[in-house]
């Protein structure tokens, strides 16, 4: 998914601006969010003040820990071990490793809140949905 909405959305914009493609993201979510809210609700309360990720990297985590109790230890060589099984992890699942699995907006004003739990799904211009809880 995460794919598709960036090369989506990269349509709509001058690809020669150096964006991240986590920027992008947001870029898209808060637009399809905001602009999928009740029609009735005044502009001055639809705004997003944060946005957040949550991603499928639990193996990375676990290796970062654990090279980090090694190299408290001063165990350089298992601690090279260590490092040698993460660039593979990154190697082999890269594209996984940073796509998103969940996010979370965090909206100025309660009634864009509410606005989005009333919708609890919103399409976006591509067919993609997003699911609200």
């Amino acid at each position: 998914m995460y794919k598709d909405i960036l090369q989506k959305h990269n349509e709509k914009y001058d690809e020669s601006e150096d964006i991240p493609p986590i920027h992008t993201l947001c870029q898209y979510l808060r637009e399809g969010i905001l602009g999928g809210l009740d029609h009735g609700l005044p502009e001055d309360k639809k705004a997003v003040a944060d946005i957040a990720f949550s991603f499928k990297n639990n193996e990375m985590v676990h290796f970062l820990q654990k090279r980090a109790k090694l190299l408290n230890k001063h165990d350089f060589e298992g601690a090279s071990k260590i490092e040698k099984e993460m660039t593979e992890l990154k190697n082999d699942n890269f594209d996984e490793l940073i796509q998103p699995e969940t996010f979370w907006l965090t909206f100025m004003h309660t009634e864009a809140k509410q606005s989005a739990l009333d919708k609890a799904e919103f399409k976006f211009e591509n067919g993609l949905s997003v699911s609200v809880k």
